[in-house]
């Protein structure tokens, strides 16, 4: 999601002039405007606060790489030759006020972990992120909106760089945060500068445990079916110990036995923001009258075993509070209508 303000008489210059010209754009004196001038660099980034040294390196590379000037990288914006370009956090933001430029502390307070600000006003430029990967999210979508940059695949044939010897914009006001909590396409600088937040290697990111098909993960039955074989589904008649068999969700043990190893994973790890839960690869679901009394009425196969898994999903984020849940105790009522937890991420 993408808040942008762009006031009149401020428009985009060429593309990066930090909002000193006025009137018309393209009348405005590039000299007097513009940071990057025939390849002479008329601005210093300044990166500042923790997180805030790559996502500068970055656009100091992506200047150079543009219009051919050496941007120098600082981290007292009060030392900076020539007009700031600001790149960090909060801390980013109190040094921007600091030269007059509005904060919008406000909104940026209520923006989500991975938000971003991007100002432009009286010759300064903040790029500030709640994260390291927030700014780079603010730094990456500058280079895309207002200098053109493309990333359309991973490596150098899908990235579009336009040189030009002048680059400048006008006043800007963007506040951005994604609409989704969970993005993986890809991997790596590539898929970051896209918006994802799994996979991307930098801090801030959506670090998740597992994938897919993790019921053998948390209740592997080398480890509980000699003393459970209940816990595992009933296919023909028998309990079913295959390291691919599904288990039998409508026990309450069960949710119970798979929060344990939840809880004891998360506090081994304290910044997963996700744990897997997600059935095994195959059709031989539980076949006990608990289980099928749970699924839905008059559905076709797969479409009738998605309530009896959300109704185990609950069961299981209701017993670990620390992730949000928030009921006490697992229950399985074979009622219509689920509604999914909180704490549930449903991924698609």
């Amino acid at each position: 999601m993408y808040t942008r303000r762009s006031l009149p008489f401020f428009c985009i210059l060429a593309v990066l002039s930090l909002g000193t010209a006025r009137g018309n754009s393209r009348g405005a004196d590039a000299d007097d405007a513009a940071p990057v001038t025939g390849a002479i660099a008329q601005c210093e980034v300044a990166a500042i606060g923790p997180g805030a040294r790559k996502p500068a390196e970055e656009l100091a590379e992506y200047l150079h790489r543009i219009s051919g000037a050496v941007v120098p990288i600082c981290t007292d914006p009060a030392a900076c030759r020539g007009r700031p370009i600001l790149v960090g956090g909060e801390e980013a933001i109190v040094a921007a006020e600091a030269l007059g430029v509005e904060g919008n502390r406000e909104r940026w307070k209520g923006l989500s972990r991975e938000g971003y600000f991007i100002r432009c006003s009286g010759g300064t430029l903040l790029l500030a992120g709640k994260t390291e990967l927030a700014t780079f999210y603010a730094v990456d979508r500058f280079l895309e909106e207002y200098l053109g940059v493309r990333w359309f695949m991973p490596g150098d044939l899908g990235e579009i760089v336009a040189q030009r010897r002048t680059l400048g914009v006008g006043e800007i006001e963007e506040f951005g945060e994604p609409g989704f909590r969970w993005r993986w396409v890809g991997r790596g600088e590539w898929a970051r500068r896209l918006g994802m937040n799994v996979a991307v290697d930098c801090k801030g990111a959506f670090k998740t445990r597992w994938f897919v098909h993790t019921f053998s993960r948390l209740l592997p039955p080398e480890e509980f079916y000699g003393d459970h074989p209940e816990y595992y589904a009933l296919v023909n008649g028998r309990r079913d110990r295959r390291g691919n068999a599904q288990r039998c969700t409508s026990n309450p043990q069960v949710a119970r036995a798979v929060a344990g190893r939840i809880l004891e994973i998360k506090k081994a790890e304290p910044d997963l923001r996700m744990i897997s839960l997600d059935p095994m690869d195959t059709g031989a679901f539980c076949g006990c009258p608990a289980c099928r009394a749970l699924d839905e009425p008059g559905a076709s196969f797969h479409n009738r075993l998605s309530r009896r898994l959300l109704l185990f999903d609950n069961a299981v984020s209701g017993l670990t509070p620390q992730l949000g849940a928030r009921y006490p105790n697992p229950t399985f009522e074979p009622t219509p209508a689920v509604e999914q937890l909180p704490s549930a991420l449903v991924r698609l």
